[in-house]
């Protein structure tokens, strides 16, 4: 197995260990907690998750991306990651009484002050994570994530119980990525020197702030939602759509996490050569889309035994919110596939312009239609999606040459199995069972459904796929010339 397939293996296992671990202790904390409290969390989460973007992006990705970051990049990138934490976090902590008074929820103040401790964690783990990336030692990651999860998780879950409330999802944030950076930094062999280098910082810097802003305002659109439906229909409605997007977030969203994680350097190694880059990029959306749409059409259908099982019956407003978010990031995976393509040959900007327009119609779309339902708001956010779809691949496109009868032909297949699984699977809602029965025939059937369907009308994935598993294209060495590799297309990944 080569080192890429096994680097997207572990950071699968990663993703979903820890997100799956988290999703328990957060099952546990909703029968324990009220959607008010989930809410208010929600509101604090706007804000910390627009410094950790800016965090995370600032150096990290230059860092993974630059072929030959030694010592020195490395310590200037931490020492540089920690000045902007600073500043952010005097930002946040001199901001918080205003945030507090313009959501009307005084707590909010301490809560946001206390929680912004995480910034600091974030920023040291996202250079731990740069290190572990380009050495393709995720299997590292996967360990401190999974332990941490537990540990973070018990406590927060014995927070809860002793009357806590809200603290007891503040706690859990911080202690998870406390845990996760002791324990990653205890696994490898890198720790920050006395090197710190103006122009090695400016050079990375260069790179990384249009994919920065990429990332900012794709969080700031994120959260924008968060914060008009905390401000417009209240913290109860919040915390009903909170729970709505945890599970396709958890499920789907961490799918293309992982992807984007492993696929951002395995573009740039292979950008010069745009046959092989094309072939790669082929490859990837098919294989992403085969693994995310049987989720999202497995949610959309068992959302009501879902929601009632794991959260109860108090918790049921939250399906339609299920239900879209799963659409939501559906489009999202497919998106955020081609734009790491586009990252990858130098295009940073073009995600730039693609999030900023999703934010203006996010904005403009708030304003005109928040005086009827948060559903209306939640369907418009899927169609802003779908656009962004359209605009990401045609400037692919133009520099790629990955146009829409590529992409069509690459999701066609796990489209219409997947739809043909929702539509199998769907009646059993209506059947006289109690949900966790309804839950597990639709789990059941649809998982037949589907395997089988690949059997017979997609055999060629399991060809490449096993390809991929056994043929071990790079770990025998590289092959003599580009064009030897691009005509041994099933060892191109």
């Amino acid at each position: 197995m080569n080192k890429v397939i096994k680097s997207l293996v572990w950071k699968v296992l990663q993703q979903y260990s820890s997100y799956i671990l988290k999703l328990l202790v957060q099952i546990i904390l909703a029968r324990i907690l009220i959607p008010e409290e989930f809410g208010i969390i929600a509101e604090i989460s706007v804000f910390l998750a627009l410094a950790d973007t800016i965090a995370n992006n600032a150096l990290g990705v230059a860092l993974v991306r630059k072929g030959d970051a030694d010592e020195v990049d490395f310590s200037t990138a931490f020492y540089g990651s920690l000045l902007i934490g600073s500043m952010l976090y005097l930002c946040i902590f001199l901001g918080s009484p205003y945030i507090s008074r313009f959501l009307d929820e005084q707590l909010l103040t301490s809560l946001l002050r206390v929680n912004s401790i995480s910034i600091f964690l974030s920023l040291y783990l996202s250079i731990l994570n740069a290190y572990v990336i380009k050495n393709f030692q995720l299997h590292k990651n996967f360990i401190s994530s999974l332990i941490s999860s537990v540990i973070s998780g018990i406590i927060a879950v014995i927070l809860a119980y002793a009357g806590f409330g809200v603290w007891a999802l503040v706690f859990q944030n911080i202690l998870l990525l406390l845990f996760n950076v002791i324990i990653l930094q205890m696994m490898i062999s890198w720790k920050p020197q006395r090197y710190f280098r103006i122009e090695v910082m400016r050079q990375m810097f260069n790179f990384s702030w249009k994919y920065m802003l990429s990332a900012l305002l794709g969080s700031l659109l994120e959260n924008t939602y968060n914060l008009s439906i905390g401000k417009f229909y209240g913290n109860e409605t919040l915390g009903y759509y909170n729970r709505g997007n945890t599970f396709p977030g958890i499920l789907i969203g961490q799918v293309r996490i992982a992807f984007n994680t492993i696929l951002l350097p395995v573009f740039s190694e292979r950008q010069r050569n745009q046959e092989i880059l094309l072939e790669s990029i082929k490859k990837a959306t098919h294989i992403s889309v085969l693994a995310v749409f049987p989720l999202v059409t497995g949610m959309i259908a068992a959302a009501e035994p879902l929601v009632e099982f794991l959260l109860t019956d108090k918790w049921l407003p939250s399906v339609f919110f299920l239900r879209i978010e799963c659409i939501f990031y559906a489009a999202l995976s497919i998106s955020t596939t081609i734009g790491c393509a586009i990252t990858a040959v130098g295009r940073s900007d073009i995600l730039a312009k693609t999030e900023f327009f999703k934010l203006l119609m996010t904005i403009i779309s708030i304003y005109f239609f928040h005086t009827y339902n948060v559903k209306s708001l939640c369907l418009i956010r899927v169609v802003i999606a779908l656009i962004a779809i359209i605009y990401t691949v045609k400037c692919a496109g133009k520099l790629i040459g990955y146009n829409f009868g590529a992409l069509l032909h690459d999701i066609k297949g796990p489209f219409l199995l997947s739809m043909l699984m929702g539509i199998i699977i769907y009646p059993v809602n209506f059947l006289n069972l109690t949900s966790i029965a309804k839950l597990a025939i639709q789990v059941c059937v649809g998982i037949l459904v589907y395997m089988c369907g690949i059997i017979i009308f997609m055999k060629k994935d399991i060809k490449n796929i096993r390809a991929m598993a056994v043929k071990q294209s790079f770990a025998k060495g590289e092959p003599r010339s580009d064009r030897e590799k691009f005509k041994n297309k099933d060892k191109v990944w």
